[in-house]
């Protein structure tokens, strides 16, 4: 197995530390792909986020 050393230099291992470091979040993500009418009210929604 080839060492990350010998493949990235240090340049290289910074850029994908923080491509890694800015996907992190600190809060869940959000529970739908899309805007809903009135979600406080829809049950499913509701019993998710308890």
């Amino acid at each position: 197995i080839p060492d990350m050393n010998n493949i990235l230099d240090r340049d290289d291992r910074t850029i994908m530390k923080r491509a890694i470091f800015s996907t992190q979040r600190q809060s869940l993500p959000p529970v739908t792909t899309h805007n809903m009418i009135d979600d406080s009210t829809d049950p499913i929604l509701s019993t998710i986020r308890r």
